[in-house]
């Protein structure tokens, strides 16, 4: 049979031509390739496209093996049938329709219609072997086209254990050992374990590094299969069964005969980068897991498949060292080692040491522990030092990139490797992550609803592109949090403000997030004295970043900082329960100087906090500076209250002082003001802080009638914080007048509330006054103990003691050493940096 195709329409400048078209595209495509003339009609090159028309299918088969080799990394399609020519050339709508059937072609394939495939059998005979893609839309024609992928240009199966994973780097693999056994235990509890991160992350090298450690365990070794190249879910099961080496029989379907050929192995089977064919994939992994009950299946992916038997791990960034750990421990983290190995492939005199460790720490926390950037930022050590590099970070788009040109597009740079993830998602998700930029700090779905709802965004759309970002790892959880919350890392906040349009939607979310955050604010200053008081500290920790911004921008006008001081004076006892105290601080003095905010009906109030946060970090004189400024306008304007809450701040500043008595005359003054108003939560707060004055002054009959009165009002009238308190000091009270039965008592509930609010500060005075009855009683080594714990609790929060507690401390160091010697005293602060704050109490019960 003749296949040649003969036969013309023709009519004015134009015909239709029996021919078979070729289209050959590449990104940079050569413009002197050297086309065989046999059977040529037809040439066209430029743009990275060339088109070609060959009169015979055998011979544009031919031509097209021949003009691949030539431009590596190239893709082609054939199409046979009749094309409109016009003065001898492809016609806009030819070249339309070639475009379309090479578009599902990856490089290196060579794709063949089914008329192509067929004459072109008549010369080539078995020399040409096809593989049946399936039927494929051409849009710009209107039809379907059965298509086939010409077998002799694509790669065979690799033994896994006799070459190296081509999408590996040459480099070392580091750290991860936790992540390793973590898989390690998952592969044997589960035949299904997909590894779920974004480009980037380090999945397929993990994934390597696990397969070199498990494999002897199977009796068919492991079998690694790439699909980072397919972009269709039909093309997942022809590829697999193309690069198992598989013939299927006549009529079967690829996946039986994929099922058939792995049926009686026992293997490890990894399928790689599978994110673009999640569809194909999963079909594929289904068939495997129900009929071959010997192969275990190891998956990288950006997504879950969300099959039954998945066992899902989202791999994170590397674990990042906080910048204040002593340099020596910086240098053991995955990151830091990362960093030290990458950047000595190109400085090889580099080291971590103590005038870089808390840079590259910092360096490596911008970056979120995203091993490629971290490996890319490394490579630019032969040109900038670790602190030019983070003074880059807010660049770092441009900075972090490969220039090697030795792997995929998608790992060439951090700004690749992101759009990559985000050309993944679903056009919902791609709307909703801007609108979720507007969040500074964590957010619930609840909150996403609340705050960035749209037309298109609406009820279950809005949770359906929420889902997939979390799936896709766009989001990250936060884990501190017991409502299920989650953060946008800043590599992903940098590339969202760089997308087009990004600064329009946060102009317009931006009042709608600060009328979130006023909400937020009012529900929870009407739940800080009730027994919900830690669930509302959480949610204001989570939405703090938004809080701060907004009162800040607020501040910035004197026309809205009006609203600034109502929304501080909600936010305050975050402050206290969290020691945020300096920045509080700094915050309310630029509310207090602000122009308008003077007339402000709570000014008193907001001078009065001043104070308060003064008193609490030291700066006594602006803490009496503050409360006689608040007590001359509380007078001036005859506010009562405002009147005796000055009172208090006097009594806050002259007891961190070490003033007692001149503390306990200021706060006897506020409680009378307080009595005669019958306001009986702040009666019992003046009581309180009298009572622990009267305990250090040995004025135990006055100090007992006070704290009796406190304890016959009512404690629900009190915040969780402020009746802990009570505990607190009438455990201080109790002990100095020898009831230490009932001290224990107070001090053990005191104690268990404050770690169940969450408020080192106080668990650390707790601990102290643990301390104290332990030395009243004479029990120094447990008195050691519990300054030991007190001492870690401060410094795992970075807290700084006050005046008067450094002294006190030094005060009992001293006296505990003499009592136990200097050896002693070392072992017993050793042991104590070991136990459990509760266990202090829990464990002496002689108090």
């Amino acid at each position: 049979m003749d296949e040649s195709l003969a036969g013309s329409a023709s009519g004015t400048g134009h015909s239709r031509t029996l021919l078979s078209a070729v289209v050959v595209v590449a990104p940079a495509l050569p413009t002197n390739l050297a086309v065989p003339p046999k059977d040529l009609l037809v040439t066209q090159i430029g743009d990275g496209r060339a088109f070609f028309a060959f009169s015979t299918a055998s011979s544009a088969l031919l031509a097209v093996e021949s003009l691949l080799k030539q431009a590596p990394g190239a893709s082609a399609a054939i199409l046979t049938g009749e094309f409109e020519l016009e003065g001898g050339k492809f016609g806009s709508n030819a070249r339309s329709l070639l475009l379309d059937a090479v578009a599902i072609a990856e490089p290196g394939q060579i794709l063949a219609s089914l008329p192509t495939v067929e004459l072109s059998r008549t010369s080539l005979g078995d020399a040409s072997r096809f593989e049946e893609l399936g039927n494929y839309p051409l849009a710009s024609a209107d039809r379907v086209e059965k298509m086939y992928l010409l077998v002799g240009l694509t790669p065979k199966v690799v033994d896994a254990r006799k070459s190296p994973n081509p999408g590996l780097r040459s480099t070392c693999f580091v750290g991860r050992s936790e992540e390793l056994d973590d898989l390690r235990r998952l592969t044997n509890l589960s035949r299904l374990v997909s590894v779920i991160a974004p480009s980037g992350y380090g999945k397929t090298a993990l994934i390597m590094r696990l397969r070199e450690e498990v494999e002897e365990q199977y009796l068919d070794a492991s079998i690694t299969i790439d699909l980072s190249s397919i972009a269709h879910d039909d093309l997942v099961a022809p590829t697999v069964l193309r690069l198992l080496g598989i013939q299927k029989n006549v009529g079967g379907s690829n996946l039986d005969a994929i099922v058939s050929h792995l049926s009686a192995k026992n293997l490890l089977l990894i399928l790689d980068s599978g994110e673009r064919v999640l569809l194909g994939l999963r079909r594929l992994v289904d068939a495997v897991l129900q009929d071959c009950p010997n192969v275990e299946i190891l998956v990288g992916t950006h997504k879950p498949l969300r099959l039954p038997a998945e066992a899902r791990y989202r791999l994170k960034g590397l674990e990042v060292p906080s910048i204040a750990e002593d340099w020596r421990v910086i240098r053991d983290y995955d990151a830091i080692a990362l960093f030290t190995d990458r950047a000595q492939l190109v400085d090889p005199d580099f080291r971590i040491d103590r005038s870089n460790a808390d840079v590259v720490a910092a360096l490596c926390h911008r970056l979120d522990g995203i091993p490629l950037a971290i490996e890319l930022a490394a490579s630019k050590v032969s040109i900038l030092n670790p602190r030019q590099i983070l003074d880059r970070m807010e660049d770092r788009f441009h900075l972090l990139k490969d220039r090697t040109g030795s792997v995929p597009k998608r790992k060439s740079g951090l700004w690749e490797a992101v759009a990559w993830s985000h050309s993944l998602l679903s056009s919902e998700a791609r709307a909703l992550l801007p609108r979720l930029a507007v969040f500074e700090g964590a957010f619930s779905i609840g909150d996403a609803e609340e705050v960035c709802q749209a037309p298109d965004l609406a009820g279950s759309r809005l949770i359906s592109a929420f889902e997939d970002l979390a799936d896709a790892s766009f989001l990250v959880p936060s884990p501190e949090f017991h409502e299920k919350r989650f953060v946008l890392s800043e590599t992903v906040r940098l590339f969202v403000s760089s997308q087009e349009g990004s600064k329009s939607v946060l102009d317009e979310l931006r009042p709608i997030r600060e009328a979130w955050c006023i909400r937020l604010l009012e529900r929870a200053s009407k739940e800080w004295n009730g027994h919900g008081q830690g669930l509302w500290l959480e949610r204001v920790e989570a939405a703090y970043p938004d809080i701060r911004q907004t009162i800040v921008i607020q501040l910035r006008n004197r026309r809205t900082a009006r609203k600034a001081v109502d929304l501080i004076l909600h936010v305050f006892p975050y402050w206290f329960a969290r020691y945020y105290l300096t920045e509080g601080l700094g915050i309310v003095q630029r509310a207090i100087n602000q122009q308008g905010t003077a007339n402000h009906p709570s000014y008193s109030r907001l001078i009065n906090l001043g104070s308060s946060l003064a008193s609490s970090l030291g700066d006594y004189s602006l803490a009496r500076l503050y409360s006689r400024t608040s007590l001359r306008h509380a007078l001036q304007v005859q506010d009562e209250h405002q009147i005796a809450c000055a009172w208090c701040g006097l009594g806050m500043a002259a007891g961190f002082a070490g003033r007692k008595r001149s503390a306990i005359r200021c706060y006897v003054r506020a409680a009378s003001i307080f009595r005669q108003r019958g306001d009986k939560a702040n009666l019992m707060r003046a009581l309180i802080n009298t009572v622990v004055h009267r305990a250090d002054l040995e004025m135990l009959e006055q100090g007992r009638q006070e704290f009796d009165e406190a304890v016959s009002l009512d404690e629900t009238l009190l915040d969780p914080d402020g009746a802990a308190t009570l505990h607190l000091n009438g455990a201080r009270l109790l002990a100095a007048q020898g009831e230490y039965a009932s001290a224990h008592e107070h001090l053990s509930t005191a104690l268990e509330r404050f770690e169940q609010l969450r408020n080192p500060l106080n668990v650390a005075r707790c601990l102290r006054t643990a301390a104290h009855i332990f030395f009243r009683r004479g029990n120094y080594l447990q008195a050691c103990q519990a300054l030991a714990v007190a001492s870690r609790v401060h410094a795992s929060q970075s807290l700084d003691l006050l005046e008067y507690e450094k002294k006190r401390l030094d005060q009992y160091t001293q006296v505990l050493t003499n009592h136990l010697g200097p050896e002693t005293f070392r072992r017993a602060w050793a042991e104590g940096q070991f136990i459990d704050p509760i266990t202090v109490l829990s464990q002496q019960t002689d108090i």
